[in-house]
């Protein structure tokens, strides 16, 4: 069982592996911040005590193991019956089918058949591997293992290459959860996905739109492409916090997954990507 993992240890290992690494202009204030985590990454996995495990496809990986290595640090680290192994030049998806159902002019609190959670199997996928035309360039994550039984825990995945894509662009008011003021999401039509990476069997249900009346259920991430801010393209901000219907050619994705949120459970996301074109519909 897991409730004897200790939360604060884990979220201090977690929020030091969540760092954007897009080269655009736009994040270049996170240029600083962004070093002092690869850094740290370096740190713990640059060093001789590491294992050859069982990764979560069944393969044998070459990991570190976290906690032994800072149990000098850290003696109640012995008390510890669980491992906690970092790894950055492999990771993990699955690939989706695509699959979207939306809804204009939606009941918020009207009843609407959600589907319930349920992760899928996943593939491993090395640095240098390609899916759809993206390559990915680097990988950072973590594993948990408890009586030999190994689950990802925390991983980002940083891909090179672009994609194009029709669906639903939202910019956020500043009041939901999970975005900022004037944030630019992206929601994938039906198909639009297919093939790409995606962690749940069914969708990921999302309420959007000026009195949330957008309903989108997907087998797709929710792409967030950064500020408004960050872009010289007077017509983000023309259709207000409506949801309109677009097709975007987006670069450099970051896909961060996050499975342990002291708050929110599980949280899985395009955390970033650049917008090379687009066109309102």
């Amino acid at each position: 069982m897991r409730t004897g993992v200790p939360i604060i240890i884990l979220t201090v290992l977690f929020t030091t592996g969540c760092v954007d690494k897009t080269q655009s202009e736009s994040w270049i204030s996170n240029a600083e911040t962004s070093e002092l985590i690869d850094e740290r990454t370096v740190e713990i996995i640059g060093n001789n005590n590491t294992h050859v495990v069982q990764g979560v496809c069944g393969e044998e990986i070459t990991v570190t193991d976290y906690i032994a290595e800072n149990i000098d640090k850290h003696p109640e680290f012995a008390n510890f019956d669980f491992h906690i192994y970092v790894f950055d030049d492999f990771g993990y998806y699955s690939p989706s089918d695509g699959d979207v159902l939306y809804k204009y002019d939606c009941d918020p609190f009207g009843e609407i058949d959600e589907p319930k959670r349920s992760l899928v199997e996943y593939q491993h996928i090395n640095v240098g591997d390609e899916i759809c035309g993206l390559r990915l360039e680097s990988a950072t994550g973590m594993l948990f293992d408890e009586d030999g039984e190994i689950s990802l825990e925390q991983q980002e995945l940083y891909f090179s290459g672009s994609i194009k894509l029709n669906g639903f662009l939202y910019i956020c008011r500043g009041d939901e959860l999970y975005c900022t003021e004037n944030e630019i999401l992206f929601l994938p039509d039906d198909g639009e996905w297919s093939g790409l990476p995606y962690h749940y069997a069914q969708g990921d249900p999302r309420y959007l739109g000026e009195n949330y009346e957008f309903y989108w259920c997907g087998k797709a991430y929710v792409l967030s492409l950064g500020n408004v801010s960050d872009y010289h393209i007077p017509e983000l901000s023309e259709g207000g916090h409506s949801v309109r219907t677009a097709t975007v050619t987006i670069s450099d994705l970051v896909i961060r997954d996050c499975f342990t949120d002291m708050f929110f459970g599980a949280n899985y996301y395009v955390k970033s990507a650049i917008i090379d074109s687009i066109e309102f519909k």
